[in-house]
């Protein structure tokens, strides 16, 4: 009888550590994310770059963007911070575009949210400095911004006034 209940915890044991590593097929969730949520994943982050980019997985250039974003996180690694928020697809939708695996923080986004942040076209992307601060509002597949924006704010040493004067006239924070 012991030896049972010992094989039953260790089975339950086991299953729960499956579940919270992601090990389990299906496993991956897509959590909601509204304004607030956004706000304390900015704050969480303070000390990196984060990129938070709006999409959907029936847009053409999403489509595209995600995997070169997430190229660009397994270069920077724990550099940066990227959060995909997708606009209006399902969990379910999300599955089937990831395959349950992501090197980015996947999240949907609830109305508010896209309301607060004025979300029109996608892909869309806000990067904020490592303080928090937004810098950079960027609209369309642009992969070969990424590192541009991305360094001149992790090295702004690296960029002259103008330069920066330059890019944030060109895509301003919203």
């Amino acid at each position: 009888m012991k030896t049972r209940l010992h094989r039953v915890i260790s089975l339950l044991s086991l299953l729960a550590l499956m579940l919270t590593s992601g090990c389990l097929a299906g496993a991956a969730e897509y959590p909601e994310l509204d304004a607030a949520q956004l706000q304390q994943k900015l704050a969480e982050s303070k000390g990196k770059p984060v990129y938070v980019v709006y999409w959907a997985t029936w847009c053409p250039a999403c489509m595209k963007e995600i995997p070169a974003l997430e190229e660009y996180k397994a270069a920077m690694g724990e550099d940066v911070r990227v959060l995909a928020v997708s606009v209006n697809d399902s969990e379910e939708a999300l599955k089937r575009f990831f395959g349950g695996q992501s090197r980015l923080d996947v999240y949907r986004a609830t109305e508010g949210l896209v309301r607060a942040r004025g979300i029109g076209p996608i892909p869309r992307t806000d990067i904020y400095a490592p303080d928090g601060t937004p810098v950079y509002t960027v609209e369309g597949y642009t992969p070969m911004l990424f590192d541009i924006l991305g360094r001149s704010v992790t090295h702004p040493d690296e960029f002259t006034e103008e330069q920066h004067q330059a890019m944030q006239k060109r895509f301003p924070a919203r």
